[in-house]
């Protein structure tokens, strides 16, 4: 079966995932992610899929519970669509074997 979406759902899916992730709608993953899903982890030369990559991202809310994004810009190019956005949040609980500290962190990402 081939899907087709034009250039402005690829914006509505994108924000409505953010929007998702930062109110804690983690179930979202099985509404916008296809278990096809590959993800690929910054930093790593290494592919995941749809269920490791969800245990990625709740492994980080946990560790950084009022974690948000502030997307700036939303760009579309045929079949691609980049967010460029800025992250914040607090680490309060254990984060790859980093222990708490209560620091605040805010950086400017894309995606």
């Amino acid at each position: 079966m081939k899907v087709v979406i034009i250039m402005s759902q690829y914006k509505k899916i994108i924000h409505r995932l953010i929007d998702a992730l930062d109110t804690h709608e983690f179930e979202i993953f099985g509404e916008l992610y296809t278990p096809f899903t590959i993800y690929h982890p910054l930093n790593e030369n290494t592919q995941i899929n749809r269920e490791k990559f969800k245990t990625e991202i709740l492994s980080l809310y946990d560790s950084f519970p009022d974690m948000k994004h502030s997307i700036t810009e939303t760009i579309n190019e045929g079949n691609k669509t980049v967010i460029l956005f800025t992250l914040e949040g607090t680490h309060k609980n254990v984060f790859r074997g980093n222990l708490p500290k209560g620091k605040k962190f805010k950086i400017q990402c894309f995606s």
